[in-house]
């Protein structure tokens, strides 16, 4: 977490600090290249497209609906019978889906976001 290291790590000296054999070992073509993921140039010019997204006001403004999201999973989790079990992977994703959808996106997902799961199901477990 030291802000000089990151800035080494993503700004100074990032070819020394490469992302992909980790991900292509565990994501293989799957990954792409998306923000996540990419280096060097293609990274940074999809840093400054995404910048926008990140402004601290923004994601300030963003934290009360994440925070109403969870909020509303760990209610349905408290009011399940003890020793209920729960698909923890799908829980979580369907919330933060949901928190996306309330924020960033501002757009309903309901079909989306039950192809979503199923697609990062199926990417998944290969890896599982």
């Amino acid at each position: 977490m030291d802000p000089e290291m990151i800035q080494t790590m993503f700004l100074d000296d990032c070819a020394s600090f490469s992302k992909r054999p980790i991900y292509d070992h565990v994501l293989g073509e799957g990954g792409g290249k998306g923000l996540l993921i990419a280096e060097g140039d293609h990274w940074r010019w999809q840093r400054r497209l995404m910048a926008s997204l990140f402004r601290a006001e923004d994601l300030l403004a963003y934290v009360p609906v994440f925070a109403a999201d969870c909020e509303a999973l760990l209610a349905r989790w408290r009011e399940a019978p003890p020793g209920s079990l729960e698909a923890i992977d799908s829980a979580v994703g369907t919330a933060a889906l949901q928190a996306l959808q309330d924020t960033v996106l501002g757009t309903e997902l309901s079909h989306d976001r039950r192809l979503t799961r199923e697609a990062a199901a199926a990417f998944l477990e290969p890896t599982v």
